[in-house]
């Protein structure tokens, strides 16, 4: 752990943001069509910490996203939470090659700020996986 650096709040080290709020949720498609990015969803974020983003169940055009934000990153760490008490929390992690994508409803995000490594952010899903 020493390694890693001393021990700080997760806001000095991610900016977090929930997904699209409840009114976005009228410009969602079930339809795939072309334009459309995919909207990932809590149950798109594996147990094992990858991320489906090509068998997505809803989509949205580019211009129906009014927050930059909302548009995933390298990096970034998507959240689902447990559906049950006693749930763990399910983290993924953005890869580079993953083309875009926008987080849905539910779906909390975490973005890595400047100052923290890639071994870092790997520490940091890691401790959110564990038992608590």
């Amino acid at each position: 752990m020493e390694e890693i650096g001393k021990v700080r709040p997760l806001g000095d080290l991610f900016d977090s943001f929930i997904g699209l709020r409840a009114p976005d949720r009228e410009k969602l498609k079930g339809e795939q069509y072309e334009g459309q990015i995919p909207v990932i969803e809590d149950r798109d974020i594996r147990l094992d910490g990858s991320i489906e983003s090509e068998d997505t169940r809803l989509r949205i055009k580019r211009e129906d996203v009014d927050r930059e934000e909302l548009y995933l990153r390298a990096g970034d760490l998507c959240l689902r939470p447990g559906k049950r008490e006693g749930d763990r929390v399910v983290v993924g992690r953005v890869k580079q090659e993953m083309g875009p994508m926008i987080a849905g409803p539910f779906t909390t995000l975490l973005r890595p700020k400047d100052e923290i490594s890639d071994q870092g952010v790997l520490a940091v899903s890691q401790y959110l996986r564990t038992d608590i």
